[in-house]
């Protein structure tokens, strides 16, 4: 990082592990987390670095540790269901390429999309970074597939070139002592072959705190699941560290570690929080007050004992009970009210009116500005402007969803072929036990697709690739992959282009009926095949419509379109 831009910090390792703990707690998204962490912070991360988080120390979290007064603090969940749906809207891709067997294999034995979709995409856009390990694994036929988290990684560059990641575990023994495996992998130039030489190294210390101070170097043999370990290994040639990190937004002060989606966003997260708590708290106080003579409540006898071991019989007053409501005891014969004393012999009830409108547009302001940048209002399917021309607006806004999802997938798709070719490579290794030197070893094995977002329906599918290839804007293999992509076989992709191009030949103007309105039940099409379905309406239309005979003929694909604007 640049040293000029965090003029009062005093502890950098300390912070960026402060930062992430931070963003961390926001996403999972729990109250008492959230406590937790604000508290545990005033005698950790915040005196770490007192004055660059001076701000961080006046957050409604942070302040109400200290508060006397108990009143519930309310959490608004808007950080995760940020990530959440972003996440969701990235979606799962496809591999294609010639080894695409053998990728979608391991990635399947190691869970690599799930782990994408449930871990990778949002702990990386909530912490900034986090990085994929590949092993060999020797307990099983096929590599192993690890992800750690931006707090259990640290990367060692030169410049920019990461040349060295270190991976971190934690372990307790039978005693309870907590122990840190840390895994240092590194690449040096001297390797045999003209490649870079990976070295492994593992080193155990007992782990004390989280500054390495006091941390003290033990032996790997010290616990069960470290003592198999070799403490150093050497891969020559191999020229890679079979490590992946998984950054997708860069730091804007040119750090390693990328950044979370959330920066600069906390500010305004932690005062959605404090507008919500507020509007709470005015709420509950602006409920009813009932005032009861104290010679109206019920009484009971209370079974008393002095210091003696006497017991008697008290008489006390029974005061109502209900959720809510605060009710006062007055004497008899008056009732204080706003303007002096009220005299009166029974009940009375009061509610104070309180203006909780300005936490709630403080609120929903404040929610505005988080999602700026980041993705449209209508994609975390909330409105927050009821006056809106909603249409239009979710049209419009739209484009940053998908502006910010295009950011995402351009990432995610270099990293998850960087990770199935370390997969592939580490797999050749266990089956022939060495690695292959492969000539464009930079080079990637295989390649992952993502769909586009907002896919169209099936029906619009056929109406708009149907009117291109009858026009001939085109070519039939491109007009079924784009159209069937997984739904069909390859055999079957392969007989339905030869049907096309056949039907084609014999100008039957075919491609009327693929634009999806000759089609009267879509799921039969992807239940029994398109030609079973389009067979039923052979005898309909017969290439030409009784509108297109009296018009004179004329393409029978624009007869179709414009029948329903008749």
């Amino acid at each position: 990082m640049n040293p000029n831009n965090r003029m009062y910090v005093s502890n950098e390792e300390m912070l960026r592990l402060g930062e992430i703990m931070e963003y961390t707690t926001w996403y999972n998204g729990n109250s008492s987390e959230l406590l937790e962490f604000y508290t545990e912070s005033m005698t950790t991360y915040f005196t770490s670095n007192p004055i660059y988080l001076r701000n961080r120390m006046q957050y409604f979290w942070a302040r109400s540790v200290n508060s006397k007064r108990a009143f519930r603090r309310t959490h608004d969940n808007l950080f995760a269901d940020i990530i959440d749906v972003l996440t969701n809207v990235v979606g799962t891709p496809v591999i294609v390429g010639d080894e695409k067997k053998l990728a979608e294999d391991l990635e399947k034995s190691t869970g690599l999309f799930h782990i994408v979709n449930q871990k990778q995409i949002p702990l990386t856009l909530a912490q900034g970074t986090g990085c994929f390990k590949i092993s060999s694994n020797p307990y099983g036929s096929t590599p192993s597939l690890d992800y750690y988290t931006a707090d259990r990684v640290r990367y060692h560059a030169r410049g920019e070139h990461i040349t060295g990641i270190d991976f971190i575990d934690y372990f307790k023994d039978d005693k309870g002592l907590k122990y840190m495996l840390v895994e240092k992998r590194y690449l040096t130039t001297s390797g045999e072959n003209g490649g870079g030489d990976l070295h492994i190294d593992f080193h155990l210390y007992r782990w004390v705190n989280w500054q390495d101070s006091g941390n003290t170097e033990v032996g790997l043999d010290t616990l069960e699941e470290t003592k198999g370990l070799k403490p150093s290994t050497v891969i020559y040639g191999i020229g890679k560290l079979f490590a992946v990190p998984t950054t997708i937004l860069m730091d804007k002060r040119g750090g390693l570690y990328g950044r979370s989606i959330g920066e600069g966003k906390l500010d305004l997260l932690d005062m959605v929080d404090e507008a919500w708590s507020i509007e709470g708290r005015a709420i509950r106080l602006s409920t009813p007050q009932t005032y009861i003579p104290e010679s109206l409540l019920r009484t009971t006898e209370v079974p008393v004992t002095d210091g003696y071991g006497n017991r008697e019989i008290k008489i006390e007053r029974v005061k109502p009970d209900e959720f809510d409501r605060d009710f006062v005891v007055t004497n008899d014969d008056v009732i204080p009210n706003g303007d002096g004393r009220l005299q009166s012999g029974g009940i009375m009830i009061d509610q104070p009116h309180m203006d909780v409108d300005q936490y709630d547009k403080t609120r929903r302001r404040a929610i505005i500005e988080i999602l700026n940048g980041i993705m449209s209002v209508a994609t975390l399917g909330v409105t927050l402007n009821p006056g809106m021309n909603e249409p239009l607006e979710s049209r419009e806004r739209e484009k940053i969803t998908t502006l910010m999802r295009n950011i995402i997938v351009a990432k995610e798709k270099t990293i998850l072929e960087n990770v199935l070719t370390d997969l592939m490579d580490m797999a050749d290794y266990k089956r022939n036990g060495y690695f292959f030197l492969r000539a464009e070893k930079d080079k990637t094995r295989v390649e992952v697709r993502f769909s586009e977002f907002a896919n169209p329906s099936l029906e619009t599918e056929l109406k708009v690739l149907g009117s291109a290839w009858s026009s001939g804007q085109i070519s039939t293999e491109l007009y079924v992959e784009n159209l069937w992509r997984d739904r069909l076989t390859d055999e079957e992709k392969q007989a339905e282009k030869e049907r096309l191009e056949q039907a084609r030949h014999e100008a039957l103007l075919a491609p009327a009926v693929y634009e999806g309105n000759n089609v009267e039940n879509i799921e039969e099409v992807l239940r029994n095949g398109i030609s079973n379905s389009v067979a039923k309406d052979s005898g309909k239309q017969e290439g030409v419509s009784e509108k297109g005979k009296n018009d004179g003929g004329g393409d029978v694909g624009d007869d179709i379109r414009h029948k329903g604007k008749q």
